[in-house]
């Protein structure tokens, strides 16, 4: 699915963590030097790994994001 990024305006991507990060190892590297699982909500990176959320990005990392069931985008600045 191609979307534009939140803040960029970007053309992007959208599919579920696990299938972005293929290994909680690699979600834990990324969240390590990047804090992604606290962009999306998440106090840890195994919360957020459990989980399994939506997200959407692009090459730009501002535009990394959750999304909800109802479409609405969520990321903490």
């Amino acid at each position: 699915m191609r979307i534009k990024g939140r803040i960029t305006g970007l053309s992007g991507w959208q599919r579920k963590l696990r299938t972005n990060y293929c290994k909680l190892v690699v979600w834990q590297a990324y969240c390590d030097i990047y804090g992604s699982h606290f962009k999306l909500g998440f106090k840890t990176p195994e919360a957020a790994w459990k989980a399994n959320p939506v997200i959407q990005g692009t090459i730009d990392p501002r535009d990394f994001c959750r999304v909800f069931k109802n479409g609405v985008r969520w990321a903490r600045s």
